[in-house]
Formats: C-alpha cells, sequence, structure tokens
C-alpha cells in the first residue's frame, strides 16, 4: 500500500519548512499500517488547531498540552479511515478535482490564474499534486463514513421522551422588551425636560423618534431599544417599574446618578416551558448529533481493533508560531468533506491514545527513541 504521507500538506503558514528537495529526512510521528504522520504534518494540525480555536500566544502551551493526544488520536482516525476507502475502491475522478480547485479553492481565495494558484502553493510548501491528494482524502473520508454508518433514525417517541426528561432546558424565564430616554443631568432644568419626553410619549407621539432626537443615551440610536431582558437579571430598580408597567406603558422620569430615565415597555413575556412541537427540531438536532457521534466513534474504535499503530515521537512540542492565517490548505480540508464529529479534549500531556502502543509519559518536549525514515514525494 502506499504511503498517504501528503509531504507538508497541512503546513498552513510559510514560516513552516517546505521540503527543500524531493527526498527529506524527517521524524515520523506515528505509522499506522504502515502509512505514516510526519512531525511536520503533526504539526499542521497543531496549528490548525491553534488557528481554528483562536487561542492567544501566551495559550497555546496550554492548549496544546490539553489536546495535543486528542489531535494525534484524529490523525490517526483519519487515516485508519483513507485506508477503508481505499480498501472499498473509492477513488475520485481527475476532472471532479479539478472542478474544485477552480470553483472553490481559486474563487475562495480569489486567485486568478494557475500561476497565482502555483505561487501560493510554493509558499506553503505545497504541490498542485499535493493539493489535490489532499482534497482527495478529504472527499474519500466523507464516502467511506456515508457508506459504512448507518444514518440515525429517531422515533417520535424517543424525541419526546428526551423532551420529559430535560424540561428545564426549554423553560423561558419570564422577560421585558424596553425602550428608554435619558436627560443628562447636565441640561438646565433636566427634570422639567425628561417630565415633558414622557408626557408627549404619553400623548401619542412616536416614542423612538423622541429616543433618537432627545436622548442622551447611546441607546438613541436604535430609537431606545435596549432589548429582551430577562426579569431577575436586570436592575431591581428598572425592574420594579417594568414589572408594574403594562405593555405600551410609560413611566415618570426615574433619577438615575447622573440624569432622568423614562421607560416603556414594548412587551411583556411570562415564564413558561416551550411546548414539544417548538422544541421538536432542537431534539432532533442534539439528538441526530449524538447518534452521529456514538456511530462515529464505536466505528473507528473497530478500524483500530485490527490496525498497527506504532507511536514513534511520545510528545511533540507544545509552541508554534500562530500568527498565520487560513491559507489554501484549509480550504482543501473543507472543500470536500463535512468534519468529522468532535471528540471531548484530552486533559493531558501525554499521547494516550488507541492502538497497539500506548507511551509513557515525558515532560514537554522530550521524545522517546525514534525512528527517522526517508519521506519522499516518489511512490
Amino acid at each position: 500500500m502506499k504511503s498517504f504521507l501528503i509531504v507538508a500538506a497541512l503546513l498552513l503558514s510559510p514560516f513552516l519548512s517546505p521540503p527543500a528537495a524531493a527526498e527529506i529526512l524527517e521524524k515520523v510521528v506515528v505509522a499506522v499500517n504502515g502509512d505514516i504522520v510526519t512531525l511536520s504534518e503533526f504539526e499542521g494540525r497543531q496549528l490548525a488547531a491553534v488557528q481554528g480555536a483562536q487561542i492567544a500566544p501566551e495559550q497555546i502551551r496550554g492548549f496544546l498540552q490539553q489536546n495535543n493526544a486528542r489531535l494525534l488520536q484524529e490523525a490517526i482516525d483519519e487515516m485508519l479511515i483513507v485506508q477503508r476507502g481505499e480498501e472499498l475502491g473509492f477513488k475520485v475522478p481527475p476532472e471532479a478535482l479539478d472542478q474544485i480547485i477552480e470553483e472553490r479553492i481559486k474563487k475562495e481565495n480569489n486567485i486568478q490564474s494557475d500561476a497565482q494558484l502555483q505561487q501560493q502553493l510554493r509558499r506553503e510548501g505545497m504541490t498542485l499534486d499535493d493539493l489535490k491528494r489532499q482534497i482527495e482524502r478529504s472527499i474519500v473520508h466523507r464516502q467511506v463514513l456515508a457508506s459504512d454508518i448507518p444514518q440515525p433514525a429517531l422515533t417520535e417517541a424517543e424525541m419526546r421522551e428526551y423532551y420529559e426528561t430535560h424540561l428545564d432546558d426549554y423553560a423561558r424565564p419570564a422577560s421585558v422588551n424596553l425602550q428608554e430616554i435619558f436627560i443628562s443631568s447636565t441640561h438646565p432644568d433636566a427634570i422639567l425636560r425628561a417630565q415633558e419626553m414622557a408626557d408627549r410619549a404619553r400623548d401619542g407621539e412616536d416614542f423612538s423618534v423622541l429616543a433618537r432626537t432627545n436622548s442622551d443615551a447611546p441607546s438613541a440610536e436604535n430609537g431606545g431599544d435596549l432589548g429582551t431582558l430577562v426579569l431577575g437579571e436586570i436592575n431591581p430598580d428598572i425592574e420594579r417599574v417594568a414589572t408594574a408597567l403594562p405593555p405600551g406603558g410609560i413611566s415618570e422620569p426615574r433619577r438615575t446618578a447622573d440624569g432622568y430615565q423614562i421607560l416603556r415597555v414594548v412587551e411583556k413575556t411570562e415564564a413558561a416551558t416551550a411546548p414539544f412541537g417548538s422544541a421538536k427540531e432542537e431534539i432532533r438536532r442534539e439528538l441526530t448529533s449524538r447518534q452521529r457521534l456514538e456511530g462515529y466513534n464505536e466505528y473507528v474504535a473497530d478500524l483500530r481493533k485490527n490496525a498497527t499503530i506504532d507511536i514513534r515521537v511520545r510528545e511533540v512540542g507544545l509552541q508554534v508560531d500562530a500568527s498565520g492565517g487560513p491559507t489554501l490548505s484549509d480550504d482543501a480540508r473543507q472543500a470536500g468533506a463535512a468534519q468529522p464529529p468532535e471528540e471531548p479534549p484530552v486533559e493531558d500531556d501525554e499521547f494516550s491514545v488507541s492502538g497497539s502502543q500506548i507511551p509513557t509519559r515525558g515532560g514537554p518536549g522530550s521524545e522517546a527513541p525514534q525512528s527517522e525514515e526517508p519521506v519522499t514525494d516518489k511512490e
């Protein structure tokens, strides 16, 4: 079986070293049934995870310490799934890959010509063949999951049972939608001006217009709109006024630390529990997502049982430079397939993954004795 390694295909930023020649010597992080994940490919995964989660530079070390084991497990599982695709004979026609590059990759990256594409690929340490292989792997990954994992089938009874046991999740608290006009105490006769605004609003003038033209609060731009506020979570004085007013009611000017506030109740909502009918689609999405994740976890666990997994580097550095932005590699991963279900992060600094070898704990940056294998673009 040929190696699935794509040299630097997951390198998401120019600061990671591109291949200097057709053959380079590179550390192997893990071998899966003979196919390998190199250190630079794994560093690309680390970088993509850091950028995707928008981790601040000072938090990268802790983030990777918490997530390295998960990232390695994902790399192993994805390789197993692609290998399964080979067994099933899944292939992507070359014309389909060309179409994705033309209609997705180039268009979304505002690349006007093949020469521009080649230039961008060189900056990322990739070739056009690397990009095509990466897109193909994404498509095959999706095809395997669609072929081998049954689609979730939910019954009305299952959804209703979930609803009955999670009623608190569908409780809606009492709330009120408010508008305001605020008159700053810096105005001469501020109380008289505030009273005038309240009287004019009660006499039928549009409260929103009055707020836009007279209010000193930032909410004036939105016609005094304060949005929908949950009772019990707002200023007690405001809540007392709002509770006493009916929908459409306008308060007397209320003294504040720096002026006077007039409130209008737009709408009130009593505390209630959403009925099953309105919660049904949300429940369907939640249970479908759970079933898909369970099916995925069971599927990859089964693939691991018969796999030969040889972890060569037991601990990878916990610092990466995440200054680069999204690149063509990100687009390639998304062009052909939806992301696999997410698994909970492993809160540990060691590579504790399923397979034939479980590594011992090492300090950040430490490595076990490792093999170095020649990595080549040649098959």
